[in-house]
């Protein structure tokens, strides 16, 4: 069974870095899934599992090493408390991991018949040389690893970011070995146990990884949640806990996952003064943040149908998104015209496509415009957009002042941009252009730039 664990430790040595997915929670989402319940992700094995392979398959297409099950929240007890059978929860349980296996099988098996899609999702594209792939996953074979949560995700309050320092730790060990046990008959490659809080988990997690009978000789990592960048969410320093799992050869890592981003780095070096085991991290600002936060998105811009006046709201929150409709309701915005209703949910279902040809079309815009401004106007700087159609140009070098300038743009070269000035103070030697236009309109305009510019004599 120890052959399993030295593979995957030979496997690190050899590559020194493998890549994880990303988040699954953020993906469903975007396709539509309703994740506003106590089972989270693992709600989603229940009616709509094509789509958790579907997001497997993407990240693999992406280049990941390891894609991460959707197991995190899926426990027998959760799923029997939905009314499911003890057979039933089960299966869900082991579902988790076999949906990952099949993804992983399934992109193998279609590169391995030059297919350019699987599923929907992009794999590679022709070119005169066949098939490139875009995935450059450092794996010929990448792994799958059964996502683990604590115990505090089973109980769905946010207790995974603070521990639960009235649970003994034989509770938590009779806790985890059963699920264990589940996760390891699919045979995942790693056992991923995340954003655990605290040192006494972590033990109660290596009691179970060491019964070779629960975890089937199966590698796997601890993944922490932390406080700061230095302690774990419950209060024990991460040097505590990494000490205790460097001794326990069952534990093959150590990981650090929904920590805010700034704590990495102190957390990565006090780990390697203690073990020199590997370091799995995926850093995020974990669930409870999503209580503060308001989403909002448009087709306007993206789709071109501003006319229609619809907008996206996402207030995860129930207290805010109440207080929300209270004042929409009060100004009087409440109802959304039906034509913007059936336009925005077009514009998401079917355009995808003409997007992202748009997106490829405005990129050509873009360079043109740069390269263009750069041969013959040279004392106008462009800045390549970090996003969006629209273009800044930096007219400071010209001896003109901004007022000056708007009117010679205006009545010499017979163009309406976006003057800098009606941004403030620091935008007044600024010009704006904007490039989502045929590119015919958008040569005119620039000629009829350049001739003004040449009749200057700049």
């Amino acid at each position: 069974m120890m052959a399993k664990r030295r593979a995957f430790l030979d496997i690190i040595k050899e590559k020194g870095a493998l890549v994880l997915d990303g988040g699954l929670g953020s993906e469903l989402e975007r396709y539509g899934c309703n994740l506003q319940h106590k089972l989270w992700s693992a709600k989603i094995l229940m009616d709509q599992p094509d789509i958790i392979k579907k997001i497997h398959i993407s990240y693999l297409a992406a280049g990941a090493d390891i894609i991460q099950s959707s197991g995190y929240q899926a426990t027998v007890a959760g799923f029997k408390g939905l009314g499911f059978g003890t057979e039933e929860a089960i299966e869900l349980v082991k579902l988790s991991v076999r949906l990952a296996v099949q993804a992983r099988n399934e992109f193998l098996e279609a590169k391995a018949s030059g297919a350019l899609t699987l599923r929907g999702i992009t794999l590679g594209e022709e070119t005169p040389d066949g098939v490139r792939y875009f995935s450059e996953g450092a794996l010929p074979k990448p792994l799958v690893a059964a996502s683990v949560g604590p115990y505090g995700a089973f109980l769905a309050d946010g207790s995974e970011y603070r521990g639960y320092p009235d649970v003994q730790t034989e509770y938590l060990e009779v806790f985890h070995i059963p699920r264990l046990a589940l996760f390891a008959e699919e045979n995942p490659d790693v056992l991923s146990f995340e954003t655990i809080p605290s040192y006494d988990e972590a033990i109660a997690i290596a009691r179970a990884m060491s019964d070779p009978y629960t975890s089937r000789g199966i590698p796997g990592w601890i993944a922490f949640s932390c406080k700061d960048g230095h302690h774990v969410s419950s209060g024990e320093t991460i040097i505590k806990c990494a000490q205790m799992i460097d001794k326990v050869h069952p534990i093959t890592g150590i990981g650090i996952n929904c920590s805010k981003p700034e704590y990495v780095e102190s957390l990565i070096k006090d780990i390697r003064t203690v073990t020199d085991k590997p370091i799995a991290v995926y850093p995020n600002l974990g669930e409870s943040y999503a209580e503060h936060c308001i989403v909002c998105t448009a087709p306007s811009k993206s789709f071109n149908i501003a006319g229609l006046q619809v907008s996206n709201i996402f207030i995860p929150n129930d207290s805010l998104r109440r207080r929300f409709i209270k004042e929409i309701d009060r100004a009087g915005y409440s109802q959304l015209n039906t034509m913007g209703i059936v336009g925005c949910e077009g514009a998401y279902k079917v355009g995808a496509p003409w997007l992202d040809e748009l997106k490829e079309y405005i990129q050509d815009n873009i360079q043109f415009t740069i390269d263009y401004v750069a041969k013959y106007m040279p004392k106008i700087h462009v800045y390549r957009p970090e996003g969006t159609y629209l273009m800044w140009l930096d007219c400071s070098q010209l001896p003109l002042s901004p007022k000056e300038r708007d009117e010679w743009i205006v009545n010499d070269a017979k163009l309406w941009l976006d003057t800098g000035s009606m941004f403030g103070i620091d935008g007044e030697d600024f010009e704006r252009i904007n490039v989502a236009c045929p590119r015919k309109i958008l040569e005119e305009g620039l000629e009829a730039w350049r001739r003004a510019y040449e009749a200057k004599g700049f």
